[in-house]
């Protein structure tokens, strides 16, 4: 198996433990999307979709992700952000 066929199969895997829809047009726009965007930025965007309510788990989601965020800095560094620890002064010496 190549690289794509790999690539495209792990990012089809994903849609379908994440509750995707399963038809013909949906295997086709997810072709399409790693086509246009590339597997990892694919990846990615399901892996945001997961984290929202289960209608919202669709290619068509998806698609609006990766519209708004084509690389996926916006969404990691709001991850990022996310878990970073806050430091609070609490008026204590150093």
């Amino acid at each position: 198996m190549d690289t794509l066929s790999g690539n495209l199969n792990e990012v089809l895997n994903a849609a379908e433990d994440a509750g995707f829809p399963q038809t013909q047009a949906d295997y086709d726009m997810g072709t399409l999307l790693v086509a246009d965007y590339g597997a990892d930025a694919v990846l990615h965007a399901i892996r945001i979709t997961v984290g929202r309510p289960a209608d919202k788990r669709h290619w068509g989601y998806v698609k609006g992700v990766l519209e708004k965020d084509p690389d996926g800095k916006e969404f990691k560094a709001q991850e990022a952000e996310a878990v970073r620890p806050r430091f609070v002064n609490c008026g204590g010496g150093p």
